[in-house]
């Protein structure tokens, strides 16, 4: 038995994945979705990438434990595009 976290997904996995939500990750997202992307559609593709990390970092993850993973991160995520969103505009970076 193993202690679940947020969303069914154990702490240690969250944590781990969470350590992906980087601002060069939302760089990422932007530069292939575009930057007049709606925020929502970013986060998902930040979150989704990140679970695409951890999951080849630890060499597979059944599908349940995925979405749940990539679910969890969505909130995250969506903070770090609004964050890298109002940094763009501050930057002058807003097409």
């Amino acid at each position: 038995m193993h202690a679940e976290g947020a969303a069914g997904v154990p702490g240690w996995l969250l944590a781990h994945a969470t350590g992906l939500l980087t601002p060069a990750r939302a760089a990422s997202a932007v530069s292939k979705l575009g930057p007049r992307t709606p925020e929502r559609e970013v986060a998902a593709e930040i979150a989704r990438d990140a679970a695409d990390g951890t999951e080849e970092a630890l060499g597979g993850l059944d599908r349940a434990t995925r979405r749940a993973l990539e679910d969890a991160l969505h909130a995250g995520a969506l903070s770090l595009t609004r964050f890298d969103a109002a940094d763009r505009r501050r930057t002058g970076f807003t097409r």
